[in-house]
């Protein structure tokens, strides 16, 4: 879900959403506040993202790899957004988040991280497995 701002924001700011990614809870068109503070599990954060764009999607969760990455999935979206690092985050959109929204965003955080070493455990063992061939 693109955001409309021609702007970093600044401070309290109104941005107006453009997509549908976030069907049911942020809507084509409407005007939501975006705050600067910090994010928890749950929330709904603005980014900038690797093309410039800004986007809201519900936050996952955080990691350290040399810096804080964010991880991000729009709540219509099946995949994970490629993570992002701190100066990418502008703030929060002001939305009421629920238990089950935080929960639900934490278990696919602790998923995706659990994908993600698999994954590298993979390619280590098949690598070893090459060596010893």
């Amino acid at each position: 879900m693109t955001v409309n701002a021609r702007q970093s924001p600044q401070r309290d700011t109104r941005i107006r959403i453009q997509g549908d990614s976030m069907r049911p809870v942020l809507r084509d068109g409407e005007s939501y506040s975006l705050t600067l503070v910090p994010p928890r599990v749950g929330d709904i954060v603005v980014f900038r993202d690797g093309e410039g764009r800004l986007v809201a999607h519900r936050l996952l969760g955080c990691y350290w790899k040399g810096s804080t990455r964010y991880l991000t999935r729009g709540d219509a979206a099946r995949t994970v957004d490629p993570a992002f690092e701190r100066g990418a985050l502008l703030g929060v959109l002001q939305v009421p988040v629920h238990l089950h929204e935080r929960l639900h965003a934490h278990a696919a955080f602790v998923r995706e991280l659990g994908r993600r070493s698999f994954a590298k455990l993979s390619r280590v063992l098949h690598a070893s497995h090459r060596k010893t061939a």
